[in-house]
């Protein structure tokens, strides 16, 4: 009898077995943004005490992660008003995830350097914003490692993350 018990459940945990799920390979993207308006009202300033203050259009971005198998891609692109920039490419690279703990990006990628992604958490930023030390990206490779007690990141970045092709650019 204990035979018997042992083999059906041999015989049940092998089908289970081969009936396992496969992995899912299918492209996984997810896409998503906002759209931003700001009211300011100068009580200093007369013209905007007479209007009742100004309501105006900031910013519409769309953001695009991706990944199919072990190929990633990550990309941030905004609109914002003509004086404050026009349109713009925040961030875009394509990667590889090696494993769990190897990745490597090919782009616009975020510069590995300082309290990453920001040190300040409120309207005013730190100094470390202004003087282009946070939140900045440049065209290069970036290689990360992300370990149980150390993440780290090295990066190569031939030039900033504008460049213009022309005759008469000067880069």
């Amino acid at each position: 009898m204990k035979f018997k018990s042992l083999l059906v459940s041999l015989i049940i945990l092998l089908s289970m077995s081969a009936y396992a799920e496969e992995p899912d390979t299918s492209p996984h993207f997810k896409l998503n943004g906002a759209l931003r308006f700001n009211y300011n009202f100068s009580d200093w300033k007369e013209g905007s005490k007479d209007r009742g203050g100004d309501f105006g259009y900031d910013v519409l971005f769309f953001r695009l992660r991706g990944k199919y198998n072990k190929i990633l891609l990550d990309a941030d692109y905004r609109f914002y008003s003509k004086d404050f920039g026009g349109a713009m490419l925040k961030y875009g690279w394509i990667g590889y995830q090696f494993d769990d703990k190897n990745q490597v990006q090919l782009g616009l990628t975020r510069v590995p350097f300082g309290i990453q992604p920001f040190a300040a958490h409120n309207f005013l930023f730190q100094m470390s914003y202004y003087v282009g030390l946070e939140d900045d990206s440049d065209m290069g490779i970036k290689y990360l490692y992300t370990g149980r007690h150390w993440d780290f990141a090295l990066a190569f970045f031939k030039n900033a993350d504008e460049l213009l092709f022309s005759s008469d650019a000067e880069t």
